[in-house]
């Protein structure tokens, strides 16, 4: 029941959960198991173990190298990457989704720094990685609207080029694309308005925190 109404909270938003279900029931299918806490918990190391090479990815040229492979393997052996990564719930999509969204957005204020236009690599990636991590966790929430505003300082950056003011207004739009359907969501008080996420849920919710 905690789970259920985590759904409809502020903190807890629904797409770790519908993605975790969905998976879930899709394995039951395929191989015919019985849904334990073992199972229910697999979704969940997929996304931690999709944080390292994130990380990785990250930092890969944006720091020293032994800066990166010490907080890639903090990150593969620490205890609350791991903690996080074994437990059926929102934490562990949040970490990858982070770390994919910041990159591709320090993407764009790279490529605006050296006075390029924005790739759609990089356009594409923001809207994708930004939309999912906003609707996993308040965090995400949060640190998708300091990206937003943080995109707007682009247009401060000291190297000339025609692009750089459209530029940073293109990323800072980019990164507020996720945020307005968090309003539909914010007014939902109850769960059977979201029929999929009923169907994702039902008979799984008492295996979410077992």
């Amino acid at each position: 029941q905690h789970m259920l109404s985590g759904f409809s909270s502020v903190t807890h938003l629904p797409f770790p959960l519908i993605v975790h279900n969905l998976a879930i029931r899709l394995l039951s299918s395929i191989f015919g198991i019985q849904l334990n806490p073992f199972w229910f918990r697999i979704p969940a190391a997929f996304w931690g173990t999709a944080t390292v090479p994130a990380l990785f990815l990250l930092l890969r040229q944006r720091l020293s190298r032994p800066v990166v492979w010490l907080a890639t393997a903090w990150v593969a052996v620490g205890f609350f990457p791991v903690y996080y990564s074994r437990e059926a719930y929102f934490y562990a999509p949040l970490m990858a989704l982070a770390a994919f969204t910041l990159h591709f957005w320090l993407c764009g204020i790279e490529a605006l720094s050296c006075g390029n236009r924005l790739t759609k690599r990089a356009m594409l990636g923001l809207v994708l990685a930004g939309t999912a991590m906003v609707h996993s966790h308040l965090i995400g929430l949060l640190t998708q609207t300091v990206l937003c505003a943080g995109a707007l300082t682009a247009a401060g950056l000291p190297r000339h080029s025609r692009w750089r003011i459209p530029g940073a207004c293109r990323l800072a739009a980019l990164s507020a694309v996720p945020l307005p359907s968090l309003i539909h969501i914010s007014e939902s008080t109850s769960l059977p308005r979201h029929s999929c996420a009923v169907f994702c849920l039902k008979n799984n919710s008492e295996f979410a925190h077992s």
